[in-house]
């Protein structure tokens, strides 16, 4: 028997960005099915009113034409992610179907309802990476395992890149768009041993969060930053921390979330797709993202600059010398801090006299080279 859900109806010519799916229709297997037939209506319904929601916000006439295709692609997500939701319904036993249910509407209500300043709201640029992400893990991996269904779960996820650009900002916004727990590990002041009596006493911890959430299975992100320093092959923990990965995720509810400036310096064991499946190289920003991360920070002050092209542009005048993310939200913050009412030349200014570029061409080079090593490197055996 077959099941049609009917998604509200785009206007192409109102909505540039159209979505894929149209009035899909969602198979069920058998009679056995017939209650899902019949049951089924909490994520219908949440979807509707949530695409009913946004869509009338890009009706509205005072919404300008970049914030309606904003609108529009996130419409498109949340049909994408309504789909795959559904997908993951399909495959429920009778018994733990209306839990199920719940659970991933939850799941959905909660992704739609995610503050501006949380999850991906808060990350500009690196859409290839997002969508990958929201795909393959936040629906249909982290939302699965919130199910009766058995679900293979990462037990680690690698960023690595330049400093500055923004690894641990994107690890902690992918932990908070997984509605999960989400903790860090502060390596600064901690010896190696210390840091893995650290490593295990959260994954308890996890653990214990996971079985107190009862239905709603809720998992654990754990952030390590410079993971490097921690896992080389000198590193007298190494194959304590090799062992506590191989399965971290199925025994503790917990998935590991990576960072390194020096990817390479980390154990191979370690980058083995069975421990670390993804590993996502984060580049500086390009001239877009540069402008979106300048925007989404003078937005924080208050202040729009009509000529914010000039400041940018004054960034990337030199190829040898790049800025970093962070780079380029320091430039602002001092001048916010020093000066009443900035202009454009202001910000020019700070960028030449007082913050240092980060990325040099030598760091820019290392970082290809590393990304060609890894993301081409075989599965170890």
């Amino acid at each position: 028997m077959k099941i049609a859900f009917n998604s509200i109806n785009f206007q192409a010519s109102k909505y540039p960005v159209k979505p894929f799916y149209q009035n899909s229709t969602i198979s069920f297997q058998g009679d056995r099915f017939e209650r899902q037939k019949q049951e089924i209506s909490m994520l219908d319904d949440a979807y509707k009113a949530l695409m009913a929601r946004q869509k009338k916000q890009a009706e509205n006439k005072d919404t300008t034409n970049a914030q309606r295709i904003d609108l529009a692609r996130q419409m498109s997500s949340l049909i994408s992610q309504y789909v795959e939701l559904n997908e993951i319904l399909n495959n429920s036993d009778v018994k733990n179907f209306k839990i199920d249910e719940k659970n991933l509407l939850n799941y959905l209500i909660g992704l739609q309802n995610m503050g501006k300043n949380k999850g991906f709201n808060r990350i500009v640029g690196y859409d290839s990476v997002k969508d990958e992400l929201t795909s393959e893990f936040i629906i249909k991996t982290m939302a699965k395992a919130r199910t009766s269904q058995k679900t293979d779960v990462p037990n680690a996820f690698l960023f690595f890149g330049p400093t500055g650009c923004g690894k641990t900002t994107f690890a902690h916004a992918l932990a908070e768009q997984t509605l999960s727990f989400v903790d860090t590990i502060d390596l600064a002041n901690l010896s190696e041993q210390e840091t893995m009596y650290a490593i295990m006493d959260k994954a308890k911890t996890a653990h214990q969060n996971y079985i107190n959430s009862g239905d709603e299975k809720k998992r654990t992100i754990l952030i390590i930053n410079e993971f490097d320093s921690i896992a080389n092959k000198y590193s007298p923990i190494v194959d304590e921390l090799v062992d506590f990965m191989q399965n971290c995720a199925e025994e503790y509810k917990c998935t590991l979330f990576l960072t390194s400036n020096h990817p390479l310096d980390i154990d191979p064991r370690i980058l083995d797709s069975k421990i670390t499946p993804k590993k996502f190289a984060i580049p500086s920003a390009d001239y877009s993202v540069a402008k979106g991360i300048a925007e989404q920070r003078l937005e924080i002050y208050g202040r729009k600059i009509s000529s914010i092209d000039s400041f940018i542009n004054a960034l990337f005048s030199n190829p040898d010398l790049l800025y970093s993310n962070a780079n380029i939200v320091a430039i602002i913050d001092k001048v916010e801090k020093n000066t009443e009412t900035p202009t454009v030349d202001d910000y020019i200014a700070i960028a030449r006299e007082q913050v240092a570029p980060s990325i040099s061409r030598k760091k820019l080079e290392r970082f290809e080279k590393e990304k060609q090593v890894i993301t081409s490197a075989p599965k170890i055996p």
